[in-house]
C-alpha cells in the first residue's frame, strides 16, 4: 500500500498530477482537514506540493464530497462473490455514486470538477484522434459509458456512438446530458454479454476505467467480454480499454490483457502506455484479426 509521503513524492517527480495526488492521498486518508493540512503544511517546502495545495483550495467543496464518498464504505465490493454479485455490487455503487456527484461518479480524480472531468476527457479524444480512430463514418460502443462523457465529447466526429452501463442511474444520466445530440444512444446493459447487439456492428469498442470492475468481477467475465468486444467489432476493428485493473500490479495486466487479446483473436498494439496528463490511465489498443473474423464466418454457417 502507498503511502503519503510516496503519492506526494510521485506528484513532485512529475509521475502523477495533482488531481490524481490529491485522489490517492484522500483514498488513504479520508478525512478532507488531515490531507488539507498536510498539502499546505508540504506546499511550503516544495513547487509540487504547493500545486496540490493551491488545487486542495480551489476544489475543496469537491475534495470533502470524495471524502463522504469514500467514508460511506459503498465502494467495497464483496469478497469472494460470483460473476453476477460482483456485477450487482457494480450496480448498486454506481447508482449511488452518480447521486453524490455526477463528475466524481465516473472519475474520482476530477474532486466532483466538471472542468477537471473535462480537461481529462479532452486528453482521451486527443489519443483517439491521433490514433486515426475517429472520422464520420466510425461507429463506436462505450462500454460502461457513466454519465455520457464521451458520447458528448465524441458524438461531433463519428457516426454514431452508442454507451452500456449497468447502472439505471448512470443511463439516465447520460440521456439527459445527451438529449440533443441525434447520433447518441444510450441503454442499460446486464453486464455480463454485449446482447442484443448485432455482430460486426461496430468499428471501435471504448472501456474508458470500466473494465477494472469486469477484471474485479471476475476472469470468467473478462474472458466473456473480450469475446462479445470480438463479435460485434467488424474485421479490422479496434478494442481500446483505458485502464484495465485497480490491483496496481502493471505487469500482471500487461501479462493479462495479452492473453485475453490472443485467446478472443485481436492483436495487441500497445500494451499498458501512459499518455495521459491529467489521469493516469494505461492504454491497451487492440485490433481485431482476420482469424478471428474467419472462424466467426464459420461457426455462424454452422
Amino acid at each position: 500500500m502507498k503511502s503519503t509521503n510516496e503519492v506526494v513524492a510521485r506528484c513532485e517527480a512529475g509521475e502523477i498530477s495533482p488531481p490524481m495526488a490529491l485522489m490517492e492521498l484522500l483514498m488513504l486518508t479520508p478525512d478532507a482537514d488531515v490531507v488539507g493540512a498536510l498539502v499546505d503544511e508540504l506546499g511550503r517546502r516544495s513547487e509540487g506540493a504547493a500545486a496540490m495545495s493551491d488545487l486542495f483550495h480551489e476544489q475543496e467543496g469537491g475534495c470533502r464530497r470524495i471524502a463522504d464518498m469514500l467514508n460511506a464504505g459503498v465502494d467495497r465490493p464483496p469478497q469472494g462473490a460470483t460473476v453476477e454479485e460482483g456485477v450487482a455490487f457494480c450496480r448498486t455503487l454506481f447508482d449511488w455514486s452518480v447521486t453524490q456527484s455526477e463528475a466524481a461518479s465516473v472519475a474520482l480524480y476530477s474532486l466532483g470538477s466538471p472542468e477537471l472531468l473535462l480537461a481529462a476527457t479532452n486528453e482521451i479524444v486527443e489519443l483517439l484522434r491521433g490514433y486515426g480512430l475517429l472520422n464520420p463514418q466510425t461507429r463506436v460502443l462505450d462500454l460502461g459509458c457513466g454519465i455520457g462523457r464521451m458520447e458528448s465529447a465524441l458524438a461531433a466526429q463519428v457516426q454514431h456512438i452508442h454507451g452500456v452501463d449497468v447502472s439505471g442511474e448512470m443511463v439516465a444520466a447520460a440521456r439527459r446530458r445527451t438529449a440533443g445530440l441525434s447520433n447518441v444512444s444510450v441503454a442499460l446493459s446486464s453486464g455480463l454479454d454485449l446482447q442484443p447487439l448485432r455482430d460486426s456492428s461496430f468499428d471501435l469498442m471504448l472501456a474508458v476505467d470500466s473494465f477494472p470492475y469486469v477484471m474485479q468481477a471476475g476472469w470468467e467475465l473478462a474472458v466473456a467480454m473480450f469475446r462479445e468486444a470480438a463479435r460485434v467489432l467488424r474485421p479490422g476493428g479496434e478494442l481500446l480499454i483505458l485502464s484495465f485493473s485497480y490491483r496496481g500490479n502493471r505487469e500482471q495486466d500487461q501479462k493479462d490483457a495479452r492473453a485475453l487479446a490472443d485467446e478472443s483473436g485481436f492483436e495487441l498494439l500497445v500494451n499498458g502506455a501512459l499518455p495521459f496528463r491529467v489521469w493516469n490511465g494505461e492504454v491497451y489498443r487492440m485490433r481485431r484479426g482476420e482469424l478471428q473474423s474467419a472462424r466467426h464466418a464459420l461457426s455462424s454457417r454452422r
